[in-house]
């Protein structure tokens, strides 16, 4: 026997993680942070009754590259394209990615990083998180706007950064992804 109130939240757990799910099947890429890497190991995989139409590539922004070797991103990286975004990460640490399998990329910051994405025709980019990676997204939407060409309502994402950066410290101007 189970509460009725578990029951209801079960149901829409179970909704949720079937609705992220889909997104990740539409997407030609997941992104997380760093942070998001260390914390959760994540997959970035879809998964589930729904078959992507292309395996979408895990992309990590980690202004140092320092994702961990034995994070299941580059255990898996052979089979699933992995890029990691940095900033100058160390020779070493460049070396050890690429020989995991991991493609590394120079972006001093987002823009710049999506701009190398559309390079590799990624249309449609699913960003999980974590926090100061949604942060640097949303503080880049005015930057990108001068040279971003597919369809995005800057005004509204300015206005959805500057709410959520009055309710989570985290995101406040100067903190890097």
């Amino acid at each position: 026997w189970m509460p009725h109130w578990q029951r209801f939240f079960g149901l829409l757990e179970e909704r949720a993680l079937g609705t992220v799910q889909l997104l990740r099947a539409n997407a030609d890429a997941i992104a997380v942070g760093l942070g998001t890497v260390r914390a959760d190991d994540p997959q970035l995989t879809a998964r589930g009754k729904i078959r992507p139409r292309v395996a979408p590539m895990r992309v990590v922004f980690d202004r140092n590259a320092e994702t961990p070797l034995e994070a299941s991103l580059v255990r898996t990286a052979r089979d699933t394209p992995t890029m990691v975004f940095a900033h100058h990460p160390a020779v070493a640490r460049l070396a050890a990615l690429h020989n995991a399998g991991v493609d590394v990329f120079e972006a001093e910051d987002v823009p710049t990083a999506l701009e190398a994405l559309r390079g590799f025709e990624v249309q449609h980019l699913m960003v999980e998180g974590g926090a100061r990676t949604l942060g640097a997204f949303f503080r880049a939407g005015r930057t990108a706007a001068q040279s971003y060409s597919g369809f995005a309502d800057w005004d509204l994402v300015a206005r959805i950064a500057a709410h959520i950066q009055s309710l989570v410290p985290t995101l406040q101007p100067g903190v890097t992804a």
